[in-house]
């Protein structure tokens, strides 16, 4: 019957933030119901209410451990907070959990978020090591945030170097 609510509040473009009671009242229902979980994420996000990104986020990774876009909202938001050691626990969870069925989009970004930050630590080399061969070749878009990390980790050996 939520779910049903949920579609008539869709028909008549009332505001997505309508929405909101009626995808609680569909998680109490059936609390692994994923695509409730994301609306009520994108609602938070637009909301810019961490707290609540955050407690999504890990429900959803429990009830949905392969949908990458939790961990890379947590992981996103853990470093809006100053947390990096946890967003990066969460990112590599992440990065472990991309398939052939992972948006390719979501993936890119959560590398390049994870390559960004071992970048800042200086620890240049250590997003490569988390990354399988399979998972390279199903992620196409992977190219540009390894190709943007390289000239990174370059840019630093140049701006290292003695000058003549």
């Amino acid at each position: 019957m939520a779910e049903l609510c949920a579609y008539y509040v869709a028909a008549l473009d009332m505001p997505v933030d309508s929405l909101a009671p009626i995808m609680n009242k569909i998680l109490e229902v059936e609390p692994d119901y994923k695509q409730a979980r994301l609306q009520l994420l994108q609602i938070a996000i637009n909301h810019q209410n961490q707290k609540e990104v955050l407690r999504l986020c890990r429900e959803g990774i429990n009830y949905s451990p392969s949908e990458i876009v939790f961990y890379y909202y947590e992981g996103a938001t853990l470093l809006q907070q100053d947390r990096t050691e946890e967003a990066l626990k969460v990112l590599y969870e992440g990065i472990s959990r991309i398939d052939n069925e992972s948006d390719k989009e979501t993936a890119s970004d959560m590398l390049s978020m994870l390559a960004d930050i071992e970048h800042e630590k200086g620890r240049h080399e250590k997003p490569f090591h988390s990354i399988n061969r399979r998972q390279i070749s199903i992620q196409t878009t992977f190219f540009a945030s390894i190709i943007t990390l390289i000239f990174s980790a370059l840019n630093v050996v140049i701006s290292t170097r003695p000058k003549l």
